[in-house]
């Protein structure tokens, strides 16, 4: 996603962005420049594709960059509650999504850093990165929705809790099985070929979509999404799947491309609109 959006950038607006993100700690403690075949030939391009992952890194409890984790930044868990389960059914725990800290609360907040007048480079940086990811993280439609019934009374955690098989990563849950559909390697040049195909299966030109700006507009999309493609087929009174629907692998990937490439558009959208003004 951050590979599609700089190559929709002008080289100014690339050069102001990473201008901010050389202020980052973690390339100021030269973590991103010594990550290897990770890194590209492009010094710029690699600021972009470290700081969208950077939140992640700041996951590891015993890392260096643990105070900068937010475990509810991430997501948000609008409930999918199905047709055969009444809402008022007692022993269910559906909460109101927009209660709390969520992507719904940081997001607006990582922006408004941004966009505050004399905000330290660092801070803008760390906000940066925070911008690149969850932008990335709304276009996954299991980071916007939970599904709430008999076998989850309090929710199924985004998926988290349903477990699937997992033909590309270790983690056999329904989360994990979204998050890892574009490819769970984190090289270079397996980055670039798979970008590279994303874009020219998904040109601009082809996403309808993209005239929604509105960010809260991308997150129910995925709403809608997570119940037509992410839950579709999968029996709510199922706790563990030992396959997949027939044509839902298939239907997953081609609809977790499509949302990429929206995501890096936007991405890029959004940084044009900030760093252009300026």
């Amino acid at each position: 996603i951050a590979w599609v959006a700089y190559q929709q950038l002008d080289p100014a607006t690339r050069s102001k962005v990473a201008t901010v993100l050389r202020a980052h700690p973690a390339f100021l403690n030269n973590d991103w420049p010594s990550r290897g075949g990770v890194n590209g030939p492009d010094a710029d391009l690699n600021l972009f594709l470290n700081a969208s992952v950077f939140p992640d890194d700041a996951r590891d409890p015993m890392g260096k960059y643990n105070q900068f984790h937010e475990a509810t930044s991430h997501y948000v868990n609008f409930p999918v509650v199905e047709p055969r389960i009444a809402r008022f059914d007692p022993t269910l725990k559906v909460v109101d999504p927009r209660s709390g800290s969520s992507v719904l609360t940081a997001y607006p907040r990582k922006l408004d850093l941004l966009e505050k007048p004399g905000t330290p480079l660092e801070e803008q940086a760390l906000a940066l990165s925070w911008i690149f990811h969850l932008a990335g993280d709304v276009h996954q439609p299991m980071h916007a929705t939970a599904r709430f019934s008999k076998a989850f009374p309090q929710g199924d955690r985004g998926g988290n809790l349903v477990k699937v098989p997992n033909p590309r990563g270790p983690f056999g849950n329904l989360h994990a099985y979204w998050d890892d559909l574009a490819g769970v390697s984190d090289s270079f040049s397996d980055v670039d070929t798979i970008a590279k195909s994303i874009v020219a299966e998904y040109p601009r030109s082809a996403l309808a979509e993209l005239e929604m700006t509105q960010f809260e507009g991308w997150v129910q999309e995925s709403v809608v999404l997570s119940r037509r493609y992410a839950y579709r087929n999968l029996d709510p009174f199922v706790t563990e799947f030992t396959e997949m629907p027939v044509g839902y692998e298939a239907d997953a990937r081609r609809l977790a491309r499509r949302r990429m490439a929206l995501a890096g558009y936007r991405l890029a959208d959004v940084l044009r609109e900030i760093y252009q003004q300026q």
